[in-house]
């Protein structure tokens, strides 16, 4: 028994679309979006050094954001955030580099992992390291969607 043209067209056109779909998921997403996700986390790593740590979540957090505080409860949208660091020390100053970081496929979630560290008036510093996620938003920018760290030891002396 002879296949149809018509069965041997339908199958192969299937097919095909079956190939394209699976290559292209498993394409890498393009280098300059990630890039642009550690440009927007190094920037808002500015605003937190010079107009303070709450300024820097006020301007780059979504407002359903999840803060997952080390050694505290979870901490659920901008305004409860803001709120949360009130009683940041006066001359304290958080800053953090990212180190790394991903992006998913569809290009809309991604995220940075890195190292701070909060300066004090006086004292000693703390250094930490951090995992922020961020999702893309319509106008392209992107914006906190979650965000923790914890403590670290200093950095070894060079």
């Amino acid at each position: 028994m002879r296949a149809s043209p018509l069965l041997v067209f339908i199958v192969g056109i299937a097919a095909g679309a079956l190939g394209y779909a699976t290559v292209d998921r498993l394409q890498a997403p393009p280098p300059a979006d990630l890039e642009m996700v550690k440009a927007t986390d190094i920037a808002f790593s500015g605003v937190s050094e010079t107009a303070g740590v709450k300024e820097a979540f006020t301007r780059y957090a979504m407002e359903n954001v999840v803060f997952l505080p080390s050694g505290g409860h979870p901490i659920t949208g901008r305004d409860a955030l803001a709120a949360s660091f009130n009683d940041f020390p006066a001359g304290a100053k958080l800053t953090w580099v990212p180190a790394g970081g991903g992006i998913s496929h569809a290009n809309d979630l991604a995220y940075t992992w890195g190292h701070f560290i909060n300066t004090f008036a006086e004292g000693d510093p703390h250094y930490g390291k951090y995992l922020t996620i961020w999702r893309r938003q319509a106008d392209g920018s992107w914006r906190v969607e979650a965000d923790t760290g914890n403590a670290s030891p200093a950095p070894a002396a060079p």
